[in-house]
């Protein structure tokens, strides 16, 4: 069961130079929307889930085989939902679909820990990578994240680029919403969290200003083309006092510089109040194949 949210309270209308308000619209015989009061665009709510991209036609256009088999995934294909998707698709102008593959290993899809392989300590490197597992388990990035994390009885938790596993419990009463440009993401994630779940785009969070007490965005920055944008909707969504908490095994950001980050976040008008580095991410494929990145954790707050 996911959590109920008022989303029009939460969020704003993502569409380029618009942050107009959104409420709810329930089209005949096509499923429930948000609805810009400025601009009118209509956001499909797919499994409860609102796709809050700023071109939510051209998206369901390029994604629609991913749209349609997550919600089939998710048992939530119902003929309200299929006919909203068709609807929208037939709007918007032609474009060619992309592929679009989810980011997760089994692991993480299952929510749990990595898989432990038999381990000799008679076998070469076994005994590190007993070392490394155990390291894994008690400071590894999701641990590091819990423990740097500090709830507030205000504003939502949300976790950007969530994948299938969310990282955060926070305590009752607190608005935890996962995000992810990816509908079978956001909807795996919030089925196993218990979180209301969220289509959207890093570059254009669609949360209204000061809406937002911690938002937790983990090996994500360096995959965007505009972390500015990024940063930029993060300070405007966050309220007085609230967190970002960032991740990356690149804080370089490609510039050969392992403080850009810091500098970008500080540019951005962030204070830095935390950092730290090496913080292993490790992602089993197989017991016998195991990718290992060290991560740079950063705490920051609106200055």
């Amino acid at each position: 069961m996911t959590a109920e949210v008022s989303w029009p309270a939460l969020v704003r209308c993502p569409g380029p130079g618009c942050g107009g308000p959104l409420k709810h619209r329930v089209p005949k015989d096509k499923g429930s929307a948000l609805v810009c009061g400025r601009c009118h665009t209509l956001y499909p709510v797919l499994g409860q889930v609102p796709i809050l991209v700023p071109e939510p036609a051209i998206y369901l256009a390029e994604h629609r085989d991913a749209v349609l088999a997550a919600l089939a995934e998710a048992g939530e294909a119902d003929l309200a939902a299929v006919s909203m998707v068709q609807a929208l698709v037939a709007f918007a102008p032609k474009v060619a679909a992309r592929p679009f593959s989810d980011d997760w290993v089994d692991s993480e899809a299952q929510g749990g820990l990595p898989p432990h392989p038999h381990l000799d300590a008679d076998r070469p490197g076994h005994a590190g990578l007993a070392t490394l597992l155990s390291a894994h388990a008690a400071h590894g990035l999701a641990a590091r994240v819990q423990a740097l994390y500090r709830p507030r009885p205000k504003g939502a938790v949300v976790e950007l680029g969530c994948g299938a596993a969310p990282v955060l419990a926070p305590p009752p009463g607190v608005t935890h919403v996962v995000a992810d440009l990816s509908l079978r993401a956001a909807l795996t994630a919030a089925s196993r969290s218990g979180a209301a779940g969220l289509v959207a785009d890093a570059q254009a969070l669609p949360f209204r200003p000061g809406r937002v007490s911690t938002l937790v965005a983990l090996n994500l920055v360096d995959l965007l083309d505009d972390v500015g944008a990024f940063l930029d909707g993060a300070h405007h969504a966050l309220a007085r006092g609230g967190s970002l908490l960032v991740a990356t095994p690149e804080p370089s950001l490609g510039l050969g510089d392992d403080e850009a980050l810091q500098d970008v976040l500080q540019g951005a008008g962030f204070e830095i109040s935390g950092v730290e580095d090496g913080v292993p991410w490790l992602r089993p494929h197989t017991e016998r194949h195991l990718e290992v990145y060290l991560t740079q954790v950063v705490v920051a707050r609106p200055a």
